[in-house]
C-alpha cells in the first residue's frame, strides 16, 4: 500500500504533534533549584528565563506507549523507510553528502555538543540596562506612528512626505533620550556536561574568524582572549569608532533635525559606545554574552542571586519538583516598559498641537484643555502600577504544572468569593472559561458624563456648521430621543447594573448531533456533533434583569415609533416592528426562544434561545444545552475539584472531548481524501486502512487529558495555576 505523498505528509506530522503530546509520569531524581542557571542569575536582573529538563522531556516521549504506536503506523514507517532508502542507495548527490556529513566524526562530535547543550538548561539574562532600552524601541516606534498625527496636527505636514515624517520624529526621540543609548548586558547560556568538549569547539571557531581578520581588517586585534574571572573568553571588541562616519551621509540626515546639532551629538553618543561579543565556559555553562563590557558577564555566579529577591519565594516552595521552566520580569523592567502616564501625556501634546491650529478664541481652548486635561487623569486612574511577575512549571505525577505570580496593581478582576458560575457550566464541557470582574457602578455615570460632555461639543461646534433643514431635523430627533435616553439610563443604574454579579462564563460542547444541518447542506451517513456555543451570566437580582430587558424591549420599539415620524420617504415598512423573541414562563425560569426561518431547513433542534434564573441567565443555540447547563452540575475535573474556594478565573478544557468531537469530521474528511488521492471505492480496503490510521492518531492525541487553570490572590499577587493532565496510551 501507497499514499501519495500529500497524505504522507500529513499523516507524519499529525504523528508528530500527537507524539510531542504523549508525557508518561515515569519520575527521575529532582535536582534542587540552586542547581538551576538562576544562581548565577544577579539580584537586579531585569529579566531571566530557563528552559530545563528538555533531554529528560525528550527521554520521556520516546519511551512513550504513544510514540511506540506512531513510530509503528503503516505511513510512518514507509516514511522511515523512504529516508533510509534513499541514505543508502547513493542515487541522490544530496542525500550522499547528507550521510557522509552525519558521519563525519567532526560533525558527530559537533552534534553531541548541540545535543549537550539543550539537554538540561538553556537560559537568558539581560541586567537592568536593558529596560531603557526597550523603552527608547517602544518610543521610536511610538514617534514613527504617531509623529505624522503630531505634524499634521500642528499644521506642519503639507510641507513633508509622510517618510519625512517619519524619519524627523524618530531623530527627535532618538536626541531626546541620549541617556538610554547604551549596549545592557544580555547572555544565552547553556548547561554543559562536558566543559573539555565545549572549550575545543570554541578554539576551533577562534580558528575560523582568523580568516575573517584578514578580509577585514579593521577586526584586526579585536578578536582576542580574556579571562572572565578565572575562566577564558573569546571576546571580539567592536566599537562607535569603528562606523566609517565619513561614508553616512549625515547631511541629508540633518535635514530631519529638530534642533541643529542633533545628530552631531547622537554621533557622538554612538561614537562612544563600545560592544563584546563573549564567548566562553563559566560555572558549568556555555556562555553567548552580548555586553559593552566583560563586567558585566563577570557578576553572573558572583554576589547575591535572584534566588535572594522576595518574588522567588513562591518558586522556592516547589524546589524539589522537576522544573521545566522559570520565568522572572523585574518591576523596574515593567515600570519602564509598561503603559504610564507619561504615555497620555504624550498624546495630550498631540492633541494641544491640533487644538493650537483651530480657529478658536482663548477662552474656547483653556474650556476644551479643562475637560482633555480631565479625562486625561481619569484614564490615568485606571493604569495600574506595574510588579514584578514570576512563572515556573514543573513535572508531576498528573502530567504539567504551572504557577504565575503578578504582583502587577489589581483593578478589575475579583478573587474575593468563590465562582459560583461554574455550577452552571456542565460537568464536562469541551471548554469552560469562568470569571468576575469587579462592578463599579459609578464608573457607568462617568462614561455618562463624558458621552454629555462629547455631545456638547457637537452641538457647539458642530450643528452650526449643518444646513438650517438639517439643524431642524436634528434639533426635533433630540428632543424626541432625550426622555427615551433618560429612561435607558434610568434602566442601566436601577436594573441592569444591580442585576449582574460581576461573573460571566463562555462555554463550548458539542452533544448535539445531526445529520442534516441545514436545508442546503448535504446529509451525512451519522449524525455528526455539532458546536453549541453558550454565554452564561451571574445574575444576583432577577426581577431587576427582567425589568432591564423590558426596558430595553420598549427603547427600541420607542425609538422605531420615533425614526418612523421622520422616514419622509416610507422607507420603513408599517407592518414592521422589531422580531423580539417569544417569551414564555418556563419551569426552568423566564424563557426567550427565536424561531429560525422555516425556509432555511435548519434542524429543529437548534432553537436559539436564552433563560433567567435566579442565579444566572444562560444564552444557548439549543433548548437541550441550556436544559443541561441549568442542571447545575460543576466540572470536577484537575484544578476545579474544590468548587468553593474563592477564585477570579477558571478554565477548563477538556482535549479528548474536542478530540471526540471533531473524530466523525476528521475520519469523513480523511475518507474523501483518500478516495480522491487514491482513485478507489469507497469501501475498498486502503480507506479502510486510512482511517484506522487516523483513528491511531486521535487515540494517542487522546493522551493530553483536561487542561485546567485557576487565578486566584495570594499575598497581594494575581496567582494563575495550571495543569495539564497526561497519561500514556496502553
Amino acid at each position: 500500500m501507497r499514499f501519495p505523498r500529500s497524505s504522507r505528509r500529513v499523516l507524519a506530522s499529525l504523528a508528530t504533534l500527537a507524539a510531542l503530546t504523549a508525557w508518561p509520569a515515569a519520575g527521575m531524581a529532582a535536582e534542587k533549584l540552586e542547581q538551576t542557571s538562576i544562581r548565577l542569575i544577579p539580584e537586579d536582573a531585569a529579566f531571566y528565563g530557563a528552559m530545563l529538563r528538555n533531554g529528560e522531556q525528550i527521554k520521556i516521549i520516546a519511551e512513550s506507549n504513544a510514540w511506540a504506536k506512531l513510530k509503528n503506523l503503516p505511513a510512518v514507517q514507509m516514511g522511515l523507510g523512504a529516508i533510509e532508502q534513499q541514505l543508502a542507495s547513493g542515487d541522490n548527490p544530496q542525500a550522499a553528502q547528507l550521510k557522509a556529513m552525519l558521519e563525519n566524526p567532526q560533525v558527530k562530535e559537533l552534534l553531541g555538543l548541540l545535543g549537550d547543550m539543550f539537554s538540561n538548561d538553556v537560559f537568558v539574562y539581560a541586567d537592568p540596562r536593558v529596560a531603557p532600552v526597550v523603552e527608547l524601541l517602544q518610543g521610536i516606534s511610538n514617534s514613527i506612528s504617531y509623529g505624522p498625527l503630531y505634524f499634521h496636527a500642528s499644521g506642519q505636514a503639507d510641507a513633508m512626505s509622510p517618510n519625512e515624517m517619519q524619519a524627523k520624529a524618530a531623530l527627535y526621540t532618538l536626541a531626546e533620550n541620549l541617556d538610554k543609548i547604551q549596549i545592557p548586558t544580555t547572555v544565552l547560556g547553556f548547561a554543559v556536561e562536558d566543559e573539555e568538549r565545549a572549550k575545543l569547539h570554541l578554539n576551533k571557531f577562534e580558528g575560523l574568524l582568523a580568516p575573517l581578520t584578514f578580509m577585514l581588517p579593521q577586526l584586526a586585534g579585536r578578536v582576542v582572549r580574556e579571562k572572565v574571572g578565572d575562566d577564558d573568553f573569546l571576546a571580539i571588541k567592536l566599537d562607535g569608532k569603528m562606523i566609517p562616519w565619513d561614508e553616512v551621509p549625515l547631511d541629508d540626515i540633518r535635514q530631519y533635525e529638530a534642533r541643529e546639532g542633533d545628530v552631531d551629538k547622537l554621533v557622538e553618543k554612538i561614537t562612544g559606545l563600545n560592544l563584546v561579543i563573549a564567548f566562553g565556559v563559566r560555572h558549568g555553562y556555555l556562555m553567548v554574552a552580548c555586553t559593552d563590557s566583560l563586567d558585566g558577564l563577570a557578576r553572573l555566579g558572583t554576589g547575591s542571586s535572584l534566588l535572594a529577591r522576595p518574588e522567588i519565594s513562591p518558586l522556592k516552595k516547589h524546589a524539589g519538583k522537576r522544573l521545566t521552566g522559570i520565568s522572572y520580569t523585574s518591576r523596574n523592567f515593567l515600570t519602564q516598559v509598561a503603559m504610564s502616564a507619561e504615555d497620555i501625556d504624550g498624546l495630550l501634546k498631540i492633541g494641544d498641537a491640533a487644538l493650537q491650529q483651530l480657529p478658536l478664541d482663548e477662552t474656547q481652548k483653556g474650556q476644551i484643555r479643562k475637560d482633555v486635561g480631565d479625562l486625561a487623569a481619569e484614564l490615568k486612574t485606571l493604569i495600574p502600577a506595574p510588579g514584578a511577575t514570576l512563572q515556573f512549571s514543573f513535572l508531576s505525577d498528573r502530567g504539567i504544572e504551572s504557577y504565575g505570580y503578578n504582583w502587577t496593581e489589581d483593578k478589575f478582576i475579583d478573587a474575593s468569593r468563590p465562582l459560583d458560575v461554574l455550577d452552571f457550566v456542565g460537568r464536562d464541557p469541551i471548554l469552560a472559561v469562568a470569571w468576575r470582574g469587579r462592578i463599579y457602578p459609578k464608573a457607568y455615570d462617568r462614561i455618562v458624563h463624558w458621552v454629555k460632555v462629547g455631545h456638547g461639543y457637537f452641538e457647539k461646534y458642530g450643528v452650526p456648521e449643518m444646513s438650517a433643514k438639517d439643524r431642524q431635523t436634528y434639533s426635533r430627533l433630540v428632543e424626541a430621543m432625550k426622555p427615551l435616553c433618560r429612561e435607558l439610563g434610568r434602566v442601566n443604574r436601577e436594573s441592569l447594573i444591580p442585576a449582574l454579579d460581576g461573573q460571566c462564563a463562555i462555554v463550548l460542547d458539542a452533544k448535539l448531533l445531526s445529520d442534516k444541518i441545514a436545508k442546503d447542506v448535504p446529509r451525512t451517513d451519522e449524525p455528526m456533533p455539532l458546536p453549541e456555543p453558550a454565554l452564561v451570566v451571574g445574575i444576583q437580582d432577577a426581577r431587576a434583569m427582567r425589568d432591564a430587558y423590558l426596558g430595553y424591549q420598549e427603547f427600541f420599539d420607542k425609538t422605531l415609533e420615533v425614526l418612523r415620524t421622520f422616514d419622509e420617504r416610507g422607507e420603513i415598512p408599517a407592518d414592521y416592528s422589531i422580531p423580539w423573541p417569544e417569551a414564555a414562563e418556563t419551569a426552568a425560569g423566564a424563557t426567550l426562544r427565536v424561531t429560525l426561518p422555516e425556509k432555511w431547513g435548519v434542524d429543529p433542534q437548534i432553537v436559539p434561545n436564552a433563560v433567567l434564573t435566579e442565579k444566572v441567565a444562560v444564552v444557548t443555540a439549543s433548548e437541550a444545552h441550556s436544559k443541561r447547563l441549568l442542571e447545575g452540575q460543576a466540572p470536577t475535573a484537575g484544578l476545579l475539584a474544590d468548587g468553593r474556594r474563592p477564585r477570579a478565573l477558571a478554565v477548563l478544557f477538556n482535549w479528548p472531548a474536542l478530540v471526540d468531537a471533531a473524530a466523525p469530521w476528521v475520519r469523513l474528511a480523511a475518507r474523501q481524501v483518500a478516495k480522491e488521492n487514491l482513485h478507489v471505492e469507497d469501501d475498498a480496503p486502503e480507506i479502510e486502512n486510512v482511517v484506522a490510521q487516523v483513528d491511531t492518531v486521535l487515540e494517542v492525541l487522546k493522551a493530553v487529558r483536561n487542561c485546567t487553570a485557576q487565578s486566584y490572590i495570594e499575598d497581594r499577587a494575581v496567582v494563575t495555576h495550571s495543569l495539564m493532565e497526561i497519561s500514556d496510551v496502553p
